[in-house]
């Protein structure tokens, strides 16, 4: 029967592969009799059939590393035959180079069918974690770099950034102000000069502007588009501006009497 695993992925059978770097480290490490009977027990759990369990005493560092272990190609060849998932007792045992994981991920049907029994994981999800982790050492060792460089440069007296650079800023906002005043004091007298202000419609309000070279805050030519917020806000100061101009002349000691 075909186990299904946690990512979806179906295996007919499983295939071993066990490792050590030297008969010494077979003798006082995790040897190869232990390496391969975790696998025998996983075999068993999951009631899949065993094809085999290749092995190699050899170093699993550099990138040729690979070609020099006849036992890992066996085994890799033996999954393609038998639809077979892969299994080892952790991800030392396969590579110790990441250059080898390109080549070991073309060698199988899917990279999903490599499986860690210590670290219980899938091989295509411990190589996108390795890839992620050499990025974050190199983001980490970039920044290091950078900061020591112009943590030496201040010690030399140098400054970074534009120091004026608020005093920019204030300026920058105070002049887009005011050409949004002008813009609005503008579309005002194109208002006042109508007979009836509340029918001026928007098109002509662009066609009046554009006549006297009037341009928008980004130093455009108008559209309806562009005119109907600052026509908004121009309407309501016109209002202001008359409300407060009665207020005035009512105030006026002489109003009424003539």
């Amino acid at each position: 029967m075909a186990a299904r695993r946690k990512d979806g992925t179906g295996a007919k059978a499983i295939v071993g592969y066990v490792r050590v770097s030297t008969e010494r480290q077979g003798r006082e490490g995790i040897s190869i009799d232990l390496q391969r009977e975790a696998i025998h027990e996983f075999a068993r759990g999951c009631h899949l059939p065993l094809i085999e369990v290749f092995e190699d005493v050899a170093s699993g560092a550099g990138a040729s590393s690979l070609r020099g272990r006849q036992g890992l190609l066996n085994a890799l060849q033996a999954c393609r035959d038998h639809d077979a998932v892969l299994v080892v007792w952790d991800w030392s045992r396969l590579s110790r180079h990441a250059a080898s994981e390109e080549n070991i991920k073309a060698l199988v049907p899917s990279p999903d069918r490599i499986l860690s029994l210590k670290d219980g994981e899938g091989f295509a999800q411990a190589s996108e974690q390795a890839r992620l982790k050499r990025a974050e050492l190199q983001h980490n060792e970039i920044s290091r770099r950078t900061k020591e460089g112009m943590g030496r440069k201040k010690a030399e007296g140098a400054s970074f950034g534009n120091p004026n650079i608020r005093e920019a800023q204030v300026k920058g906002t105070a002049a887009a102000s005011d050409k949004a005043n002008a813009i609005i004091d503008a579309i005002v007298r194109i208002l006042r000069a109508e007979a009836d202000p509340d029918k001026v419609k928007a098109v002509q309000v662009v066609d009046q502007l554009n006549q006297l070279g009037v341009l928008t805050g980004q130093n455009q030519t108008w559209t309806v588009g562009r005119v109907r917020v600052p026509l908004r806000q121009a309407r309501k100061r016109f209002v202001d501006v008359s409300d407060e101009e009665d207020r005035l002349m009512r105030a006026n000691p002489l109003y009424g009497l003539f």
